[in-house]
């Protein structure tokens, strides 16, 4: 799992070290959109993508990631006039989540995913 600072993860490269990232690092290491590098065994593949939310994971390949819009709280807070803001522990009453993807591949038992 990785959690990004900006929308898309080329635009968490340093100006200084773009060449090297697109050139050789990203190649390496992630899958491409082709159906071909997908299924590549080893190489990073993104298999959905949240703004907020959770992610628990009780073993390797069994997991759940759910998406949850912010509370009114958090809004104020979390504004672009407001960036270092530190988050104090929010009491979060009624909050809605909707679960974007779920796994329970190479399980030995019975995980109860609900």
């Amino acid at each position: 799992m990785l959690a990004l600072t900006r929308d898309n993860i080329d635009d968490c490269v340093r100006d200084d070290l773009r060449d090297e990232w697109f050139e050789q690092i990203k190649p390496k290491w992630f899958a491409t959109e082709d159906r071909r590098s997908q299924k590549e065994p080893g190489l990073l593949k993104e298999e959905e993508r949240i703004t907020r939310g959770w992610f628990i994971a009780p073993t390797p390949k069994c997991y759940i990631l759910s998406q949850m819009e912010p509370n009114d709280a958090e809004k104020a807070i979390l504004t672009s006039e407001n960036p270092h803001e530190t988050l104090r522990e929010l009491q979060i009453k009624d909050v809605k989540t909707t679960t974007r993807k779920r796994s329970s591949k190479g399980c030995k038992r019975a995980i109860d995913l609900s």
